[in-house]
């Protein structure tokens, strides 16, 4: 009758299991069975216990030979345990794992649910953490989760589905970002929906929106699910207890989800806010070929999605997972030694050349292989959507420079996450009679032209301002944090000119645009901004496109500056993969706008020239042989 039972009965038989491993005694394990019975029948499932206790019995019934009654009973309890609600979070991360484990060993029937689950499941983890910043903390705790998505998405390609594949590895990767996305979606034609109904949505996603994207930080950790005593710091402007907080943000999904079921009984609403099916999917490759490189230990392959046929799969070497780690190291070991050494980008530039060759060999040459026998011609535009470690590297400058083989030659190449966030940046956004008739964008210039002590600032600040009088430009001390927020607004370009920084400590959301004095605008700054009409931003900054630079980071999030300016509404984005070279910026400025402000097209859809500019600045900085580190470095990202 202790209140403490369950904790005791449980602790005895997690030791007589191990007694078991060690003396094979079939009477240990049998009363470990026993035990882990009455442990259950103490942990219902609405006791916060009842996942471990689930968990405690599959592990004791998978030891003994079973029959097929004890392995679906096996199965039964990690399928309910890793999807019931009232379990401590961690608890239920483990049988979510161990059903995927049990059920590859067993080759058991239950391993594509248990995959498709664990997608789900991953998404739901998320409430663990009140802000996007939590959240990022508590999946830095549970690395293992973090490549189901892509394991799911290799048992598919192996069971003959690779739209089921793609499926997956959109829903699974990018979490933050979708979790995000999801509070910004608002609801069209409210009117169709009900007053009442399309108040109440609205009124939960601002506020779930808000605290996603809050500055929270807090100064105690706090371990498996189980928050405590963490308090949030007293400069966060919240000012509230890490568990109200929680609990505040777990009343408003609660919410939200009922009113999503109701908004989705209406009719015409049925697939509001849903995971996109394939069919839909492809819709990303509609302007050219989405390139989908999957890492797994399971195995790894290159799917090519294309808008009007079935995707192309790649079968990768075995070991490519393996080669795949060594050349992200590799990559991370130039960075950073490379920066202290005479003359970097020469430096940096050979490493590159290496890490290009190996990557042509193993992945791309065999990706231009099928784009011409698909009838992709030279010119065209692909987007590279790189999963796990691999999102750091550049694909676009593979090559071999024995053979003058280099991706570049042929293709444009773009990055996207994720093929739904592609799908999003080219929506069409609402844009005032005005902007829409106008033959020049609006663009705001951003700089720091004597303060940063970038040499040639100025000059790429002049190169700017001469392109015409649709040009502002606020610099040195009238650009500062707030004038830069109070402006963007008002205009659909951007261009930064300016130190971009990584952050120090190792948090993401801390990576900022330097400004004026000690101002700097951040990653977490920016994506509480919402600019329905911003087409195009180009961060002329160093680090603006790169991760910070730790292999346990979440690489597959994708956060950096430019990621954030595509999800604070600009369709089209161009950044730097490590520090730029400030000679650097007058010319590629002078010669990329050459190319986007020419008569010609469209002129509300210049945006979607950018990369195409892009494209035809690196090659002639390739051609000019410039270091690889220079024309390899600027990257677009988007429509």
């Amino acid at each position: 009758g202790h209140s403490r039972r369950d904790v005791a009965l449980h602790n005895l038989a997690y030791a007589l299991i191990d007694y078991y491993d060690r003396s094979a005694s079939q009477d240990a394990l049998e009363e470990s069975i026993q035990l882990a019975r009455e442990v259950l029948a103490l942990s219902p499932p609405s006791h916060a216990g009842h996942a471990r206790a689930s968990l405690l019995l599959a592990k004791a019934l998978h030891c003994s030979p079973h029959s097929q009654a004890q392995s679906d009973e096996i199965f039964h309890l990690l399928r309910e345990a890793s999807m019931g609600w009232a379990s401590y979070l961690n608890d239920s991360v483990d049988c979510a794992l161990v059903w995927v484990e049990y059920a590859s060993e067993f080759h058991h029937d239950s391993l594509g649910e248990a995959y498709s689950n664990s997608i789900i499941f991953l998404r739901r983890y998320l409430t663990i953490g009140p802000t996007a910043k939590l959240q990022y903390k508590a999946l830095l705790r549970q690395p293992a989760i973090l490549t189901l998505p892509m394991d799911a998405a290799a048992h598919a390609i192996e069971c003959g589905d690779p739209e089921r594949a793609i499926e997956l590895l959109d829903e699974g990767r990018s979490l933050l970002w979708s979790e995000m996305r999801r509070f910004r979606e608002p609801l069209l034609l409210p009117e169709q929906v009900g007053g009442e109904l399309a108040m109440a949505f609205e009124t939960t996603r601002s506020e779930l929106q808000a605290l996603s994207t809050a500055d929270a930080r807090y100064n105690s950790e706090y371990k498996g699910g189980r928050p405590g005593k963490a308090m949030l710091m007293e400069s966060s402007p919240l000012g509230v207890s890490y568990d109200l907080l929680l609990s505040r943000k777990r009343k408003l999904l609660e919410e939200y989800e009922k009113l999503l079921g109701r908004i989705r009984d209406k009719e015409g609403f049925e697939h509001f806010l849903i995971s996109l099916p394939f069919d839909k999917l492809r819709e990303a490759a509609k302007e050219g070929p989405v390139i989908i490189v999957n890492c797994s230990k399971l195995g790894s392959h290159v799917i090519i999605v294309f808008a009007d046929r079935g995707p192309v799969v790649i079968a990768l070497e075995k070991n490519f997972d393996k080669q795949a780690c060594e050349l992200r190291d590799t990559y991370l070991e130039a960075l950073r030694t490379t920066k202290t050494m005479d003359d970097p980008p020469r430096m940096l530039g050979r490493w590159l050349e290496s890490i290009a060759q190996r990557l042509w060999k193993h992945v791309v040459c065999r990706v231009v292989e099928e784009l011409k026998e698909a009838g992709i011609q030279e010119g065209s535009r692909i987007w590279w959507c790189p999963t796990s470690i691999l999102t750091i590297l550049p694909f676009h400058a593979a090559g071999s420079k024995e053979t003058s083989e280099f991706f570049i030659n042929s293709y444009v190449s773009s990055y996207t996450p994720t093929l739904k966030a592609l799908i999003d940046a080219r929506r069409m956004q609402l844009s005032s009679t005005k902007n829409a008739l106008e033959s020049k964008p609006n663009l705001l210039v951003v700089s720091q032209s004597i303060s940063s002590k970038l040499k040639l600032a100025a000059m790429e600040v002049e190169v700017m301002v001469k392109l015409g009088p649709f040009v502002t430009n606020i610099d040195e001390a009238q650009a500062t944090r707030q004038a830069v927020l109070e402006r963007l607004p008002s205009h659909d370009w951007l261009h930064f000119v300016c130190h971009g920084m990584l952050s120090k400590s190792g948090d993401p959301f801390e990576s900022s645009l330097h400004l004026y004095g000690e101002d700097a605008l951040t990653l977490n700054d920016i994506i509480k901004m919402n600019l329905p009409h911003a087409k195009f931003a180009f961060l002329a900054a160093c680090h603006s496109a790169e991760q910070v630079r730790d292999p346990s980071a979440l690489q597959d999030e994708v956060l950096h500056l430019a990621r954030a300016m595509q999800f604070a509404g600009f369709r089209s984005v161009v950044g730097t993969l490590w520090e730029m070279e400030d000679r650097d910026g007058p010319r590629v400025a002078q010669l990329f706008y050459e190319e986007m402000l020419k008569d010609e097209g469209d002129p509300a859809q210049r945006h979607t020239r950018a990369a195409k500019a892009l494209w035809k600045v690196t090659r002639k900085m390739k051609e000019n042989r410039l270091s690889m580190a220079r024309w390899v470095n600027f990257v677009h990202i988007g429509a």
